[in-house]
């Protein structure tokens, strides 16, 4: 069943959806023909809207499961203030950057949650050098990364085992001298594809809120998205976005100018096809369709991409 413009309205009102100002689907719905809007009908009905609230419980949620990684006896579902304040007296949160550090980087968000939501004292968000100092100090510390999404996992392998966080000195490099300390990885959303590519390339123990496997991607014709309704979905996705003037670039790769625009290729990142968008930006992996803003086209987002 379609939605219709009244609910819609009921979406925003209830705080499902953002304000108009931020995600339009009146505007972007007039992008498409009549007998093109079934289509894109349906890739509003399956676009999720993750709000701040939403994003919270997801951080929270990542956290309940590492805290039963961490506390290896604990058996039931329900954790004690004696055995929560067991399981952060020993825990650092480091956030996760891009090969430029960032304050608009989506780590810091999250890095900030961990003090606020979780009540981890400040003196435990770590930066470069007091995580050097805390490793080499504290043989019980359990170390955190933490960030809102996933997607190929080529970033986090490039800041694990390249980016340097001292001279010569890599968090890997870390790893190899002290290797009795635990890595998580806690992120709201995780692709499979990221996952995997993690575990094949870190010792960091990923924990995802949500972990989104190829069923979640609308460029696959068996996905939730296009289930009961067509197999022509992709094909959809394809021609809209030609028609709206989105390149299709190698490798379904993206492409980044130097005063720091870029271009993702019309099937998201790496062809991953995603339906999503956070209440602070939406990741390279979701699809172009709902963004572009060239040559008249409409966009749903508005807010800004991670």
């Amino acid at each position: 069943m379609f939605q219709s413009d009244d609910q819609w309205k009921y979406f925003v009102d209830t705080g499902v959806w953002p304000k108009r100002n931020q995600f339009a689907p009146q505007e972007w719905i007039t992008n498409f023909d009549s007998d093109e809007q079934r289509f894109a009908r349906r890739l509003l009905e399956k676009f999720t809207y993750f709000s701040e609230d939403m994003v919270r419980q997801l951080f929270k949620s990542s956290f309940i499961s590492l805290s039963k990684h961490v506390l290896k006896d604990k058996n039931d579902t329900n954790l004690s203030a004696r055995e929560w304040g067991e399981f952060l007296d020993n825990l650092y949160i480091l956030k996760v950057t891009g090969e430029n550090p960032s304050d608009a980087d989506s780590g810091f968000i999250f890095t900030r949650m961990s003090r606020d939501i979780l009540g981890i004292p400040e003196s435990r968000l770590l930066n470069a050098s007091s995580f050097i100092e805390t490793i080499q100090s504290n043989p019980k510390a359990n170390f955190v990364f933490v960030d809102d999404f996933v997607g190929s996992g080529n970033q986090f392998v490039t800041l694990w085992n390249n980016q340097k966080i001292a001279e010569d000195v890599t968090f890997n490099s870390l790893y190899q001298s002290y290797s009795n300390h635990r890595f998580f990885y806690c992120t709201a959303i995780c692709t499979q594809r990221g996952y995997d590519h993690l575990n094949r390339f870190c010792p960091v123990e990923v924990i995802p809120a949500h972990l989104y496997t190829d069923l979640h991607s609308a460029l696959n014709p068996d996905s939730y998205i296009w289930r009961d309704f067509s197999k022509d979905g992709p094909s959809f996705i394809r021609d809209m976005s030609i028609k709206a003037g989105i390149p299709e670039l190698p490798h379904a790769g993206v492409q980044v100018f130097d005063d720091g625009n870029k271009i993702v290729s019309w099937q998201g990142y790496l062809g991953l096809g995603l339906v999503l968008g956070f209440s602070h930006g939406w990741p390279d992996a979701t699809l172009p369709l709902f963004y572009h803003n060239e040559g008249g086209f409409k966009p749903l987002l508005k807010k800004g991409q991670l």
